[in-house]
This record gives structure tokens, sequence and C-alpha cells, in this order.
């Protein structure tokens, strides 16, 4: 995107409402906001409700764009304006909302020293503590400003999933290729489409020992990273290293990392521990270094307290008509986390890392969205493996005791007509 100037105002095409987008499918999913059925605007209507004396609280987004200048004050912008924002980035077509112009011209002051040619890299960080220290006190470009979780998980939804396919779709001969969990390029170039999806990260300490000068870049002792005990850690720095093996990238491509790590930190070991604070050092350095090859931006989601989770807990309304359908996930218990029914199938999975490849996301209620766990038979032990857990992490193992039973009477029936043969081959019958 080489558009340096600032927004004047936006073309009518089409149906506006008071200066704002046009109204479209992909925008609205439900139609305008003020012609949607009753059940839609209200929030999923008499399905689900919310704690009713809980206000939902409001958050900040952090976008760092580190190609570009950095100001003391970092604008304030809407959801709405950052979708416009982004889409305009990656040259989408989409209507300016006309109460959004002041706000973007205070962003695009700061792009006229953009450096031109580099492959985009968006990357998407999730429940990040103190987000405004994470690259050493650097003020971020802008925020995003809006209130709830709900619409923060939206915007994120918008961003990492409905504009990537925006761009295939406007773009006939690019696809998506995914090399790893969480990291995924929107390409044209035909080598990829064959290419092999990345080997697993557990060999990080080989790909750590190929990176030159990496104690240079990190300033510290490699060994520290073995204490580290969250694979979600170990993928996100995987990625960001494994990037420097795609080769032949152009500006036209773009590269997509999404990681919950700082998520999964924060409650395991608490936003102030040194190992949170350690992993936050770590990867905003490594984002740094990659900063002088690509077009680099980062979006922090900040991180949500215990309290606040519980204030964004959405319950469901028993429904007598999905009784059955209840009744194929009772086996599963409630996990101890802060919640083990998700609002839609998006989030379920997300939070779920995809029921750990061990089950699916499936609606149990109205609005109530959980990992439906599978299990696996083994005919030649009768064992069967099942997996349970809100996320289907636990692992059980028992023996069919029917096959158990049937094929210790189809032994003993075994011995007993061999030794029946061999006793009447002698001529001699101990039956009788």
């Amino acid at each position: 995107m080489e558009n340096h100037g600032f927004y004047h105002g936006s073309s009518n095409h089409g149906h506006t409402n008071e200066g704002s987008c046009p109204v479209n499918a992909f925008e609205h999913p439900f139609g305008h906001p003020d012609h949607r059925p009753r059940r839609h605007r209200l929030g999923f209507g008499n399905r689900l409700r919310r704690n009713s004396n809980k206000k939902e609280k409001p958050f900040e987004i952090l976008v760092f764009e580190l190609d570009y200048k950095n100001f003391d004050q970092s604008p304030k912008i809407s959801t709405e304006t950052a979708k416009y924002y982004f889409s305009k980035e990656l040259n989408i077509h989409q209507e300016c909302p006309i109460e959004s112009i002041d706000q973007l011209n205070k962003i695009y002051k700061r792009k006229l020293s953009r450096k031109n040619g580099k492959t985009k890299l968006f990357i998407s960080l999730h429940g990040v503590a103190d987000a405004q220290e994470f690259f050493y006190g650097v003020k971020p470009n802008f925020l995003i400003e809006g209130i709830g979780m709900k619409q923060m998980l939206r915007f994120d939804v918008y961003f990492n999933r409905k504009l990537v396919y925006k761009i295939i779709e406007l773009n006939i001969k690019s696809f998506l290729k995914r090399f790893r969990r969480g990291f995924k390029l929107i390409t044209s170039n035909e080598k990829y489409q064959t290419e092999a999806n990345w080997e697993s990260s557990f060999n990080i300490w080989d790909k750590l020992n190929k990176v030159p000068n990496l104690n240079l870049i990190l300033n510290f002792d490699l060994g520290h990273i073995r204490f580290i005990n969250e694979k979600s850690f170990f993928d996100l720095l995987a990625n960001l290293i494994d990037i420097n093996d795609l080769e032949e990238l152009s500006q036209d491509e773009i590269l997509y990392i999404l990681s919950p790590t700082f998520v999964f930190l924060g409650e395991k070991y608490g936003h102030d521990s040194l190992t949170y604070k350690f992993v936050k050092r770590i990867i905003g350095d490594y984002i740094v270094y990659l900063s002088h090859n690509y077009d680099t931006t980062v979006i922090l989601y900040p991180a949500m307290n215990p309290k606040d989770k519980e204030d964004e807990k959405i319950q469901p309304f028993p429904n007598d008509d999905n009784a059955n359908r209840r009744s194929l996930i009772e086996h599963i218990p409630q996990s101890s986390s802060y919640v083990s029914c998700f609002i839609n199938e998006e989030i379920c999975k997300f939070k779920t890392s995809n029921c750990n490849s061990k089950g699916i996301c499936v609606e149990t209620t109205s609005g109530c969205w959980q990992c439906l766990c599978s299990s696996v038979f083994n005919e030649e032990t009768s064992i069967t493996t099942s997996w349970s857990g809100f996320d289907c992490s636990t692992e059980e193992q028992s023996l069919d005791r029917n096959a158990f039973s049937w094929s210790s009477l189809g032994y003993i029936i075994r011995i007993l007509g061999g030794i029946k043969f061999l006793i009447d081959i002698s001529g001699e019958s101990i039956f009788y």
C-alpha cells in the first residue's frame, strides 16, 4: 500500500447511513445493524444471558508498525475504523466512515517515512500484560478501543480470518499456505503449493543454533529457554525463526502469525512471573530483529485477569430440544479454567487448540460450543483410547471386557478341543 496521503472523505458508491460505510454481506453477516432481526440486535436474544449486574469492560488493542515513525502520543481509534484501516492497507475496497477521517489523518501523518518493497508481516499476540512496555517503552502507533471481550474477539476474527479470505477472493492467483499452527502465508508462488508443512517445533535447539549472532540479537543465555514449559511458546519462536527459511518473497505476499502464548503463560505462571517477563523479552527482541527485513505490524491484545474473565462469562439457557445433543458430551468434565462453554465455533477452536486434534467443536446448546472428544479402538489389543476434558487433553485407556471375555472363552474351547483331538488319536477318551 503506497497511499501516503491523508483522507479527506469518501465516495458514496451505494447506500450509506449518515456517513458510515455502505452495507455489504461481508461486513454485516446479518445485514445492516438497523435492519437485523431483533434477536441479533440484542446479541443472541433469549438464547444467552449475561450476568446482568456486570458491566462490560473497555479494552485497548495496541498496534505497533515498526517501519513507521513513532510519536509521543498514540491516536485512539474505534474497531470499525481499524477494520477500514487494515482493509485499505491490504488493498480491499471499503467505504470510509466519515466520523473516522480525523482519526485516520493522525495515523497517516507518521506514514510518510515508510520503507517500501518489503513483505508484509502481521503478528497477533493475545493475552499480553503491560503491553505498553513490550518494545521497551516505545509508544504504539495507534490504539484500538472497544468495550467487551466479544467485540475484541470479533475484531480478531475479522482481521485474522475474514480479511485473509477476502484477499484470496479478490486475487484469483493467490492461495493460503499453512506451514505450522499459527503461521500462514498468502502467496501466488506455485512452489508453495506442493511444499510440505514444517516439522514440529521440538527441534527448536537446532533452529536456534543456526541463527547467526542470536546471542547478540536476544542478549541472553539460550540455556534459560529449557526451563520454559509451554509448547505454544516454542511454536511461536519456531515460526518467527522459520520465516527466514522462506525465499523469494515479494512485497505482494503477506505473512500472518497468530499466537495465544501469553494467554497460557499468564494462566500458568502469572503476569508478574519472571518466566512471563522473560518470554516477552525474547519474543519482542526477535520481532525487532525481523522488522529489518519485513514490513512488520504487531497487534497486542490485552491480558484478561480472572475477574475480567468472570465478568465476560456467558451462560447458556437450558433448552429441552437439545437434550439429546447435550447427552453426547455429558462425559466431558468441566474445565478448571474460567470457561468451558464458548460462544461460537471460532472461539472454541482457538481456546482449545482445535480440541488438541482429538475431537471437534460442536454446538451443544444454543450459543454454547464445547469439544466433543473422540475415542479409538485397537482391534489387536482390544484397548479403547479415549480423550476427555474441556479441550480433549486427558487420555484414558480401557480394556474391552466383552472382547476379553469372548477371547478367553475362545482360547479355552481351542485348548479343550486340542486335548480331545490328541486323546481320540490314541484311541482313548477321557470323556466317558
